[in-house]
């Protein structure tokens, strides 16, 4: 059912994952739910006429204001 999948991965720490969205394990469960979006689409297949994505997953890394260490 789903094509391609664009997750956000917000943070690595532990102590801005609390700060900003109250989940000291943040990091653990959304490299589960992304391993899990991989396990279904897979490798990423893209259009060999125009070079875009046809199926898989782009990840979205964030960086907060003034976090980027």
């Amino acid at each position: 059912m789903i094509d391609i999948y664009l997750p956000d991965l917000k943070y690595f720490s532990t102590e801005l994952s609390l700060k900003y969205s109250h989940a000291t394990d943040y990091f653990e469960q959304a490299t589960l739910a992304i391993a899990e979006m991989y396990r279904q689409v897979g490798t990423p297949v893209f259009d060999e006429t125009t070079g875009m994505m046809k199926k898989g997953m782009i990840v979205r890394h964030l960086l907060l204001p003034g976090q980027a260490k």
